[in-house]
């Protein structure tokens, strides 16, 4: 059953991001992470026989954001994983975490604005996109000098860039409806 295979990544999930040096590496578990979005694009083949090409670029925008916040939540205990063996992504892109965060954000921008423009949302979708380029921008001044409590904040307002995102899509298709 896929549910109960997806229950099982999700709870496992944290485990991985934290296996010892030579076990586990960046990717390996941002893989294992991403199998669980995986599983709603095999549930939707399952169900209506066919993905549409919008599902896969929704998958990629997904796994470009938990690099995201999963390289902020990695800089908050960085010289914790290098003493235990950590390989995390905050210590695979070294000093230059924050401009691999500023990237991916720019990336995941990109792609949610194709992703709206292939469904042919409104201008209340691409003002919650703005909602959250605005928010990526406060996470990268909170990430500037490095320091936990800060990286971890920024960690903590992925919340608000998704929600962001999402208030666009609901008001767009209120609006629109």
């Amino acid at each position: 059953d896929q549910r109960r295979c997806r229950s099982t990544v999700v709870c496992r999930y944290p485990g991985r991001r934290r296996a010892r040096s030579g076990h586990v590496s960046p990717p390996d578990a941002a893989a294992f992470l991403e199998l669980t979005a995986r599983t709603g694009v095999d549930d939707l083949a399952a169900e209506t026989g066919a993905v549409p090409a919008i599902a896969w670029w929704l998958l990629l925008i997904n796994t470009v954001w938990s690099v995201i916040y999963d390289t902020q939540y990695a800089m908050v205990d960085r010289e914790d994983d290098r003493k235990i063996g950590v390989k995390s992504t905050a210590i695979l892109f070294g000093r230059w975490d924050r401009h691999m965060i500023g990237i991916t954000h720019i990336v995941s921008l990109g792609l949610l604005t194709l992703v709206g423009s292939m469904a042919n949302l409104g201008y209340f979708y691409y003002a919650g996109l703005l909602a959250a380029a605005g928010l990526a921008i406060y996470q990268q001044t909170l990430i500037y000098r490095r320091e936990a409590k800060l990286c971890f904040r920024a960690f903590l307002n992925n919340n608000w860039f998704g929600a962001a995102v999402f208030a666009g899509l609901v008001i767009n298709y209120l609006v629109t409806r």
